[in-house]
């Protein structure tokens, strides 16, 4: 049976999803707020027919605002992103298990990995993208169903520390970034109530991949709209869309490039082992 191919965006902005949807993508990810490591705008307002990302760290002074939440979302449709395994117990509480997506970032790297999550009976593992092609092809092979990032700002660093404003800078702002004295890199960083994110300079990008992940058993495909506007968050999901179909993904980047010829495009982790 031929699978569908899934594009799913981590909104920028949580009111431009019809926008989204619009240019193809089948599911627009919704940040919650205080709860989520991303630096994209988050709501307070959590959605039906969206999903939600849920990734943030749930300690002791927590569980009570996380059971709200998870009571709040059985009345929704959308997938649960999380990171947190309290997440997992909450969900087993309600009969939600099948709607969770397990997103730790770094830490889902290798097929036993994948199949551990998976056998906790939740719907689906986002790849970290810190491993190479031929390791991301060898985990879509042989686990049903995993999810792969595609596009977007790497997470580097998460930090509770409020690095930002404990140096009189505001916090809650998308338009700051580092920059190491013996590099020219530009890195963006974000601040929020659960700390001090820090991302890629670089913005991966998997037009001439794709197609291998599809070929490979990888079906759903993950677009973090982190430091992106909606236009360019558009004109991606529309790129992507035109290579599953047949386009020449060369021809996608020369016109990609082309519209937005200062991003900082990478083939990032695919062609090189993080350890070596």
């Amino acid at each position: 049976m031929r699978m569908m191919e899934t594009i799913i965006v981590l909104a920028n902005d949580p009111g431009s999803s019809e926008k989204l949807y619009e240019a193809g993508c089948d599911d627009v990810v919704i940040a919650c707020r205080n709860h989520s490591l991303s630096a994209v705008h988050r709501s307070s307002v959590l959605p039906q027919n969206s999903s939600v990302l849920l990734n943030g760290y749930f300690f002791e002074e927590d569980m009570e605002e996380l059971r709200r939440i998870m009571t709040e979302l059985q009345n929704s449709t959308g997938m649960i992103y999380f990171a947190d395994p309290a997440v997992i117990a909450e969900a087993e509480k309600r009969g939600m298990t099948e709607r969770l997506v397990y997103k730790p970032d770094t830490l889902a790297v290798s097929v036993p990995d994948v199949l551990w999550w998976m056998k906790r009976g939740i719907r689906s593992v986002l790849i970290s993208p810190l491993v190479t092609l031929e390791e991301l092809t060898e985990i879509g092979e042989q686990c049903e169903n995993c999810e792969a990032m595609v596009h977007g700002h790497l997470l580097m660093s998460a930090s509770r520390r409020p690095l930002l404003s404990s140096r009189g800078l505001a916090c809650d702002k998308r338009d700051y970034s580092l920059q190491e004295e013996t590099r020219t890199e530009r890195y963006p960083v974000y601040e929020g109530k659960e700390g001090t994110l820090i991302y890629t300079d670089y913005i991966l990008c998997s037009f001439r991949e794709i197609c291998a992940l599809k070929k490979h058993g990888i079906h759903r495909y993950f677009i973090d709209g982190s430091f992106l506007e909606q236009e360019e968050l558009c004109d991606i999901i529309r790129s992507y869309r035109a290579v599953l179909d047949g386009a020449d993904p060369e021809m996608i980047i020369r016109e990609f490039t082309e519209k937005y010829p200062g991003e900082p495009l990478s083939s990032g982790y695919y062609e090189e082992k993080t350890i070596k």
